[in-house]
């Protein structure tokens, strides 16, 4: 899947939160999805080669190709959360792992990260 980043004139502050490492027009790579229960989505998307993926709200982005990886699947998490995206990242703490830098996940997120642009390829 991939978004297009809009702009966030339109959004309150926890809507736009990150949304100055973004540049408009730019196409990004989605990661995974988040639904909430209250209905809010977010991205993870990669927005800088060597940084961390983050979160950022759906609302900042447009659809420009709705093509979902063919390794995703839906996992749910407690009661109030849905997330879309490779099965290979569903690993308990998984992104906390990540975000330590801890070797074995790197590979795993790569894997992750080359099938969702293959899809779009």
């Amino acid at each position: 899947m991939q978004v297009r980043f809009a702009g966030a004139s339109d959004l309150d502050e926890r809507a736009s939160r990150g949304a100055s490492a973004l540049k408009i027009g730019s196409l990004y790579h989605v990661i995974e999805i988040y639904v909430r229960r209250n209905g809010s989505v977010q991205y993870r998307i990669e927005y800088s080669a060597g940084e961390i993926p983050a979160l950022f709200d759906s609302r900042l982005f447009t659809v420009a190709s709705a093509r979902l990886p063919s390794d995703w699947c839906v996992t749910e998490i407690g009661i109030d959360l849905l997330v879309f995206g490779s099965e290979k990242l569903r690993i308990p703490g998984f992104w906390e792992a990540f975000m330590d830098r801890e070797p074995w996940t790197e590979s795993l997120y790569m894997e992750a990260r080359l099938s969702a642009m293959a899809d779009e390829i």
